[in-house]
């Protein structure tokens, strides 16, 4: 749908839908009058109620329609009403978050780095588990292995994971 079918198609419904809304609740006031008006009088039951069903979908109708045609406006009206508040609120918990969120990263941080890091033979400072040399000393790094089984051991480690042997420390 290009631009000039779409504000011909907005037009439409900003024009055809009032108009429906207001034939519908026309219609649904006359239907109310008549069968109000006759339950005063004994001259029968009403004979205009039916235009009740007649209006009740004209007006629901037009008033979808209606909507429908200002749409636009109402999203952008909402959007600049609604938009700062939760921008702020947004930046509000961010701020209140961030050292919760800090300390959180930083503990995963040092219990990724303590689980695959070793400690050097010589100073015993905490360096990468691919260092090949002491990032405290310079050193050469040393590969702690098990003499039972040659499994590679953890740094700071007094047994073998793999077969459970002492390890000389």
């Amino acid at each position: 749908m290009n631009e000039r079918e779409f504000r011909g198609t907005r037009s439409a419904l900003r024009t055809i839908g009032p108009v429906l809304a207001v034939v519908g609740l026309i219609c649904l006031i006359i239907a109310l009058v008549d069968m109000f008006g006759s339950m005063g009088s004994f001259g029968g039951p009403p004979k205009l109620f039916w235009l009740a069903f007649v209006g009740l979908p004209l007006l629901a109708v037009g008033l979808g329609m209606t909507k429908a045609g200002y749409a636009g406006k109402i999203a952008r009206y909402y959007g600049r009403e609604v938009g700062p508040a939760v921008s702020a609120t947004f930046n509000e918990v961010a701020e209140d978050s961030a050292p919760g969120v800090r300390a959180v990263s930083g503990a995963v941080r040092d219990g990724i780095a303590g689980e695959t890091g070793s400690a050097c033979a010589s100073c015993g400072a905490a360096n990468d588990a691919d260092a090949k040399f002491c990032a405290a000393c310079g050193e050469r790094m040393q590969a702690t292995a098990c003499g039972s089984c040659g499994h590679p051991a953890k740094a700071g480690a007094r047994f073998c994971d793999e077969c459970g042997a002492g390890l000389a420390g």
